[in-house]
């Protein structure tokens, strides 16, 4: 029983560690994107309507890592897609070219 147990401990925390390390990689890449928008085109993540409503992320906190995964990751990827079309949006550019006579 008690083998059975530390097994069980083990897998679990087995599955906290790897819910950690794929939400650190995922704000990893999200933030060096986010620094390259910021660099190229002067978009600012931090302005983003994504970020600053992070109320899906209130009850997290309470959930154990692996539980919380796949609501971090979900955030983090329209996160990414928010940064996308800003960086678009910012690389947008109205052309006014000149009348020709005809």
């Amino acid at each position: 029983m008690r083998l059975e147990d530390e097994l069980d401990y083990r897998v679990e925390d087995r599955q906290d560690l790897i819910a950690r390390l794929m939400q650190a990689q995922a704000l990893n890449v999200f933030l060096l994107k986010a620094y390259a928008a910021a660099a190229n085109w002067g978009v600012n993540f931090k302005g983003l309507k994504e970020w600053q409503d992070q109320s899906e992320l209130d009850d997290v906190h309470k959930l154990k890592p692996h539980q919380a995964q796949q609501k971090i990751i979900n955030y983090m990827s329209r996160l990414d897609s928010a940064l996308d079309a800003a960086i678009r949006r910012a690389q947008f550019k109205l052309h006014n070219f000149p009348k020709t006579k005809q």
